[in-house]
């Protein structure tokens, strides 16, 4: 962390000191300036910098923290949870433990830039093209990650796929085409390129996080297309998904095909959606 503090006192204060001192800024006092937060926990990675920028519009792959969850209750048990199942989340409060994440009503969330583009067989849908109820690979660098690799570390269920090691790619690639969901769990930040990864390949997104704040909310409603399950209801999650049917998982599947191209940085949908969201905040 000592190169990102070297990194704001060096180069980008001076820089943001040399813009506040524009004849531009003084227009309307940086309110329409807009600075770019690169790294996994957005400002909160730059401090010094996001304070001296607290009025500037920011763009990053983070949001609010816990907020979103809070105020819209996402999940598939509902706003109270699986009445017949209670478990106290083992991992509550991870992913902001030590660092609060920094963020303000004008500063706009967008996906993580990824190389996987909608392919023919990512809309493929059904149970021929897609036998498996849901996978998840990578590593246990988070407490949910570790308590979902152990959590189905001797299953014996077909069905499921859970590997505790990072796939080679072409392999990681074919387990999202033929799974019809795919766990997204938080790791080292709230956000990864994983969600928009097994989005582009058609399997259905189950959002397992503490702090999940959506890319292009204005334009873009994550609860038509993807699934949200509370870290505590990790042991179930098959149970749960189950319970939605083939049917339910249909229309999911053709929601996220919808907004596909809305991920794809290589695509005009990602760069419109992204200007038309710096314009509205």
């Amino acid at each position: 962390w000592g190169a990102l503090r070297l990194v704001q006192e060096k180069y980008l204060l001076p820089l943001i000191a040399w813009a506040k001192s524009h004849p531009a800024y003084k227009v309307r006092g940086g309110t329409n300036f807009l600075i770019v937060y690169s790294m996994d926990k957005g400002r909160v990675d730059y401090p010094m910098a996001s304070q001296a920028t607290a009025h500037w519009k920011a763009l990053s792959t983070v949001g609010n923290g816990s907020a979103w969850l809070r105020t819209n209750q996402p999940y598939l048990s509902g706003p109270d949870g699986y009445q017949a199942y209670r478990m106290d989340n083992p991992c509550a409060g991870t992913v902001e433990k030590l660092r609060r994440f920094i963020w303000y009503p004008q500063d706009v969330v967008v996906p993580v830039p990824i190389a996987f583009h909608w392919t023919e067989r990512s809309a493929l849908r059904g149970l021929t093209d897609r036998p498996r109820l849901f996978f998840f690979a990578g590593t246990p660098n988070s407490c949910l990650r570790r308590f979902i690799c152990e959590t189905f570390a001797n299953n014996t269920d077909p069905e499921l796929l859970v590997s505790n090691k990072a796939l080679p790619r072409h392999v990681f690639e074919e387990h999202m085409y033929s799974s019809r969901f795919c766990l997204v769990p938080d790791g080292f930040s709230a956000i990864s390129a994983r969600l928009y990864e097994v989005m582009a390949r058609g399997c259905v997104p189950v959002i397992i996080s503490e702090a999940f704040h959506p890319p292009f909310e204005g334009a873009v409603d994550f609860r038509r297309f993807a699934v949200f399950v509370r870290p505590e209801e990790v042991p179930i999650v098959d149970r749960l998904l189950r319970q939605l049917g083939d049917p339910h998982h249909a229309m999911l599947h053709e929601r996220l095909a919808n907004i596909a191209h809305l991920i794809d940085v290589e695509g005009p949908s990602f760069w419109m959606a992204t200007l038309n969201a710096i314009q509205t905040r």
